[in-house]
């Protein structure tokens, strides 16, 4: 399986390419501000996602969650949970 990479992370090297090589013209200081625009979204959706896999009231190492939804199962037993 391969190493997966942030959507947020792909926009920032793009945003770095396009510094890299100078923003001398109109239409590289427009590829910029859209570049800019999707990275503030894209970020925003991350943390979106982040915040509703980690629930309500639980942040930090205790957060549990997972995209595609598994998670460990809880048998009540005679003997307890």
């Amino acid at each position: 399986m391969g190493i997966s990479v942030a959507p947020s992370e792909t926009l920032e090297a793009a945003i770095a390419g396009v510094l890299a090589e100078g923003v001398g013209t109109g239409e590289r200081l427009g590829e910029l501000g859209r570049l800019g625009a999707r990275l503030i979204l894209q970020r925003a959706v991350e943390e979106e996602v982040a915040a509703f896999l980690r629930g309500p009231g639980t942040s930090g190492p205790a957060a549990r969650g997972s995209r595609n939804g598994v998670r460990p199962p809880r048998f009540q037993t005679a003997e307890g949970s």
